[in-house]
């Protein structure tokens, strides 16, 4: 069932952003991380999501608008969509600025 997939799919991004989520941790701490493996997950999550995870929710997103939308007040999802995948691609830029060496500022911004 496509809502098993999509859950499945949360729990395996989960974990990748967890990776992530260390790594930032180590980089708040000066020390030194992988920044190949870091590009090749959010490589990852951007293509995935983009080509696989995100059409899927759209599709039960377009559903429940049709069938529910005036019963219920619902995000843009598909805005919302939008705006990861700009912001993923900024960060995945930035990764392969440092990979080939550029300086780029490092600048932590915390959620607390």
């Amino acid at each position: 069932m496509i809502i098993e997939r999509i859950r499945r799919e949360h729990g395996y991004m989960l974990r990748l952003l967890a990776i992530l989520n260390r790594k930032l941790t180590q980089l708040e701490q000066e020390q030194l991380i992988n920044y190949s493996l870091v590009y090749e997950v959010v490589d990852y999550l951007a293509t995935h999501s983009e080509k696989v995870h995100h059409p899927k929710e759209d599709i039960l997103y377009h559903y429940f608008v049709k069938h529910y939308g005036n019963e219920e007040q619902i995000e843009n999802l598909e805005t919302e969509h939008v705006e990861l995948s700009k912001s993923t691609h900024q960060f995945l830029e930035t990764v392969e600025m440092i990979l080939q060496d550029a300086v780029v500022p490092m600048i932590f911004s915390s959620g607390s």
